[in-house]
């Protein structure tokens, strides 16, 4: 039932358990490779594009990667907007540059 859309449909893709097991999921159901975009920063501890990367080939998905340099400072006020209300997760920096690049289609 969440298949069904009139555009084509994505994921997020980290490479991590949660992420790869919805991709793998959509992707047994789908007629078409699934879209997944993942984001990468320099410092290679703090990216996992390496097992993103290697999860979407496993996966025939079409992979989009963009490596992104944080910038709190600059992001925060716009976040923060975004959000409307208090949030203190730390994945919503990153979650916002994935959305970022999802949706401007920067690959």
């Amino acid at each position: 039932m969440r298949m069904i859309a009139d555009v084509p449909l994505g994921a997020f893709l980290s490479g991590g358990i949660d992420s790869s097991a919805v991709v793998a999921s959509m992707a047994r159901q789908s007629a078409r490779p699934v879209i997944t975009t993942s984001v990468g920063f320099a410092e290679r501890t703090h990216s996992e594009l390496d097992h993103a990367r290697v999860v979407a080939k496993a996966l025939g998905s079409e992979h989009h990667e963009l490596l992104v340099k944080p910038d709190a400072i600059a992001d925060l006020p716009r976040l923060v907007w975004h959000l409307d209300q208090p949030f203190a997760d730390s994945s919503a920096l990153p979650t916002y540059y994935v959305s970022r690049a999802t949706r401007s289609g920067s690959r």
